[in-house]
């Protein structure tokens, strides 16, 4: 549980609230956790690389970068962000403006909108400009007791009518609206101001689809800040995420939520990235599933990390993030099928923030550094080390080939341009891993191979570096907090096989765990062959109950893993995770199978069990 987590979920009385909340509204959600450095260790794993396999998850094998390098803003006039935008292909992401703050403008009153006095006939198909346009929530766009039905008419009215060009592709209503709803200008109406604000999103996306002239924009929402689902036994997940599903999912393109490692306002270290946050997507998916008969894609409109070691502008504590930027973009390439688009929270230069309120210094996501603070009008700006993320990422393109790590802890990605083959490997680990090399075909026509890293070190920033190698190497070490990508010219460039990756969602979930008692998950649709096979248990439960459950498939025993994605997550009050459990894919039947769970010890609740088949379409030998 992060500190954005406290504000939503703990009711402090009104003045301690409006304190932090005015204190947060300086750093917009930002910042990285300190991350204490391991010990001389290092660990075996083996990462295996099939070329000559294409991988598809579901019918998506191309990685589409316009869905992961992005940076927070829209403001591609700017001479210097075009020049960064071009020079390391990276696309805008997101920023603050739309029809409420429009119509603020207009009236001075929430509610009141400009709408047209005669009807305007324009009906031509709007075209899109791929980011996303959100608001702030506070008093200017959406209080208590306003027409959430007029709210929506409005916002289709001014993006189809009042808007010259192209419009954005992604509307998030507004940005973090839950963390909000107690806040005094909403007369503190808490839950019931929560749903209002779901309503809000509801009646946005009805509208907006009903417009013939915006069937190219997506209402995405809504942009859920701490999701610390588990909290108070599931009661902050009913309450924010579900709630939302529930009343508005019918009306929304995709679900949006902000993910970030970070620190509590006390209390330990908190990390998302690794088991938590992929325990927090499957919850969306798999509900989304059940409640409306399709998982919604995501929006991950905010991702990184939160540094509370310094006050003001430090250049070492603004680029920490940078760690969490790779370790949570593994998670979401893996679900590239179902991502409408993700956001590295770096935005521009954040003129904005370099004033006297604040002491002319950088705003801490700021990609960009003023040479002159203090006369912007007459200044150059310089990129920090942020950059260097767009740098490990440069040019990465091509189709997904099969790749497969041993050990949860070193993600894995793997990608093949034609003749070129790109291989990405991350270290969620506290400890170095040396990481064995393998390939069936032992590398051959593989060469002209090079090595990108960024290594993130606490006390001393980000150290970059790329290097020539005569082959392929055999091994690999991967500290701490470390990302590699191997690029490589390779001569095979026709494929044998295809593996494809295809996910299955039970209609149980949120189920409370009893000693002895088995939780029985039913999956259908499932095809026999060769492949691998995994599922992915997500549990909510104290840190000193088990994790290793009895597994059944289709009533035979599998074995229990005793490791996981990332650490042990002690700095939350409770864990919550996904575990992943590999199972010999011969268990599989064809069509109905059946998956039970059984505990040796009561609490706590198995969030979601989602199977995961990879089956290759021609039988291979491994």
């Amino acid at each position: 549980m992060n500190y954005r987590s406290v504000l939503c979920l703990l009711n402090f009385d009104n003045t301690m609230n409006n304190i932090i909340l005015t204190a947060l509204s300086v750093c917009l959600s930002f910042s990285v956790f300190p991350l204490s450095s391991s010990e001389n260790k290092t660990y075996n794993t083996t990462v295996t690389v099939d070329y000559a396999t294409q991988r598809y998850l579901n019918d998506v094998s191309a990685l589409d970068r316009g869905k992961y390098f992005n940076i927070h803003t829209s403001k591609d006039s700017d001479p210097d962000v075009r020049k960064f935008l071009a020079d390391y292909g990276v696309g805008i992401g997101r920023s603050f403006w739309g029809p409420f703050s429009y119509s603020y403008g207009k009236t001075k009153k929430v509610g009141e909108y400009p709408f047209s006095e005669k009807p305007l006939n324009y009906t031509d198909l709007k075209e899109t400009k791929r980011y996303v346009a959100t608001e702030h929530a506070n008093a200017r766009t959406i209080q208590w007791g306003i027409d959430p039905v007029k709210a929506g008419a409005w916002a289709a009215e001014y993006y189809s009518k009042h808007v010259k060009g192209a419009v954005p592709e992604f509307f998030e209503p507004i940005n973090e609206p839950f963390v909000h709803a107690r806040d005094k200008c909403f007369n503190m109406h808490g839950q019931e101001m929560r749903m209002l604000m779901a309503d809000f999103y509801a009646q946005t996306g009805k509208h907006i689809h009903a417009e013939p002239s915006l069937k190219k924009m997506k209402i995405i929402g809504y942009a859920a800040a701490y999701p610390a689902m588990e909290l108070r036994d599931f009661d902050h997940w009913n309450n924010t995420m579900k709630m939302f599903i529930d009343r508005a999912g019918e009306y929304m393109d995709g679900l949006s939520v902000h993910l970030d490692d970070g620190k509590n306002i006390v209390g330990k270290s908190s990390r998302r990235s690794g088991s938590n946050s992929e325990a927090i997507l499957d919850l969306m998916e798999n509900y989304s599933f059940i409640r409306l008969g399709k998982v919604l894609p995501l929006a991950v409109t905010e991702y990184g990390g939160i540094d509370n070691t310094s006050k003001g502008y430090h250049p070492i504590a603004s680029v920490r993030t940078v760690a969490s930027f790779n370790h949570i973009l593994f998670n979401l390439l893996e679900r590239e099928d179902k991502m409408l688009i993700s956001i590295p929270f770096v935005s521009d230069k954040a003129e904005w923030h370099i004033t006297k309120q604040y002491n002319f210094e950088p705003y801490g996501a700021a990609l960009f550094v003023a040479n002159n603070p203090y006369d912007l009008k007459n200044t150059a700006w310089k990129l920090n080390d942020k950059k260097y993320f767009f740098k490990l990422w440069k040019d990465v393109k091509g189709e997904r080939v099969d790749i497969v790590s041993d050990n949860p802890d070193i993600q894995v990605a793997a990608f093949k341009d034609d003749d070129r083959l790109y291989i990405a490997i991350d270290n969620l680990d506290d400890y170095t891993h040396k990481v064995n090399l393998k390939n069936v075909l032992n590398w051959k026509g593989v060469d002209n191979v090079s090595v990108r890293s960024l290594k993130m070190i606490f006390d001393k920033g980000i150290v970059y570096d790329e290097k020539t190698l005569n082959s392929m190497p055999q091994s690999i070490d991967i500290i701490k907090d470390e990302t590699i990508i191997l690029c490589a010219d390779i001569s095979r460039k026709k494929y044998s096989n295809r593996i494809v990756r295809t996910k299955y969602y039970s209609n149980t979930y949120l189920q409370p765990v009893e000693a002895g008692k088995p939780i029985v998950f039913d999956f259908d649709g499932l095809k026999p062959g060769t492949g691998r096979a995994v599922l992915r248990m997500s549990i909510g439960r104290k840190h000193e109950m088990s994790k290793k459950p009895e597994i059944m498939v289709n009533g035979k025993k599998v074995d229990m893993p005793d490791n996981w994605r990332g650490y042990d997550q002690t700095g939350r009050d409770d864990f919550f995770g996904m575990i992943e459990i590999p199972f010999d894919y011969r268990l599989i039947r064809k069509g109905k199978n059946s998956v039970s769970v059984t505990f040796p010890d009561n609490g706590g609740r198995v969030a979601t069990m989602i199977l995961q088949t990879e089956r290759y379409d021609k039988k291979v030998r491994k």
